[in-house]
């Protein structure tokens, strides 16, 4: 296995680079979970970013999952997203109605049917999470970091991913049945690597909206969630400067969420004046810690020969140990830098 480079190309540290225990037994245990564990290890730099990105749209999560839908799957009819979004056929209706005033989406008549209508996803719907959403985030300056041989192989093995996930998920085009030579992207290399991981979110986006929604929590909710879940125990006054929510504020929210026995405070040991945030195994179920177990992922993993399997794998532990590093030089972790 290559050995992660560092930002200056050096290699990373043995720490940085290894996996732990549970991790190198679990692909002897589950080499399917193995592959599961090590994407949902990503995710958890995504997941944030994805959620500010969806709450500035303004949009509702059911909203939200009709526009993925429509970006994964090109133009779709009513009944298509009736049975994917589980909405009932007159409140689909008024959501369509309401995202095409919106101008996220537009209806069109089929060519085979004259009789059915189409609905299909307009310029301004894909651009809400965009298709440089990675562009200026901690996935950025992790590509950058990177030695050339290990951004190549990374993005080898997501665009390769993302090959068995498309007919799984009914995702597939012919033009996106292979990467085809002479790719733009090829002069650059750091954006052949975003766009193979943004590839793969076009899938995974659909999974955690259904998810969060069935949480019954708001999108900062689970925001103040994710945070405290990826830095458990966290200070107030660190909470506040990462999710950029008032101080009075947070403080409503952190009672709301100890209350459903989400989180607890507890005292800092070294500081009895302060106060330490930590999510409960209830918080942690709540935002789902195998997200991916079950899903298209799930199906997509157990379809392919073990040496790729394990091979992807590899690739995507090497990608979060430069997230987890690139993270540790941002004071805002996979959270999008003002530019």
């Amino acid at each position: 296995m290559t050995q992660p480079s560092g930002p200056d190309g050096g290699a990373l540290s043995a720490q940085d680079a290894h996996r732990d225990d549970s991790e190198a037994g679990l692909f002897e245990a589950d080499p399917v979970r193995y592959l599961l564990h090590a994407y949902n290890g990503t995710l958890s730099f995504a997941e944030p970013l994805l959620m500010e990105i969806w709450q500035s749209s303004g949009l509702t999560m059911s909203q939200l999952r009709i526009l993925r839908w429509l970006r994964a799957r090109g133009p779709l009819g009513a009944g298509v997203l009736n049975a994917l979004s589980g909405q009932a056929g007159p409140s689909l209706a008024r959501m369509l109605t309401r995202l095409e005033e919106a101008g996220f989406i537009r209806r069109l008549e089929d060519a085979e049917d004259r009789r059915r209508v189409l609905v299909e996803i307009t310029d301004r719907g894909l651009a809400v999470g965009g298709r440089s959403v990675l562009r200026g985030t901690v996935f950025d300056d992790a590509a950058r970091g990177m030695q050339a041989t290990e951004r190549a192989r990374i993005a080898d093995s997501l665009f390769s991913l993302r090959r068995h996930l498309d007919p799984v998920a009914g995702t597939e085009t012919p033009a996106r049945r292979r990467r085809p030579p002479g790719d733009p992207l090829d002069d650059d290399p750091v954006g052949t690597l975003l766009r193979a991981y943004n590839d793969t979110l076009v899938i995974a986006e659909p999974v955690l909206l259904e998810i969060w929604q069935s949480s019954d929590l708001t999108f900062t909710q689970l925001r103040i969630l994710r945070w405290v879940r990826g830095r458990s125990p966290i200070g107030a006054g660190a909470l506040t400067t990462l999710s950029g929510t008032p101080p009075a504020s947070l403080a409503r929210m952190l009672a709301r969420l100890e209350d459903m026995g989400l989180v607890r405070r507890a005292f800092d040991l070294s500081d009895r004046r302060r106060v330490l945030i930590e999510i409960t195994e209830t918080g942690k179920a709540a935002i789902g810690r195998s997200v991916l177990s079950g899903s298209v992922f799930d199906a997509a993993t157990r379809a392919m020969e073990p040496d790729l399997r394990r091979r992807i794998a590899e690739d995507l532990y090497l990608l979060r140990d430069h997230l987890r590093r690139a993270a540790a030089r941002s004071s805002q972790p996979a959270v999008r830098r003002a530019r």
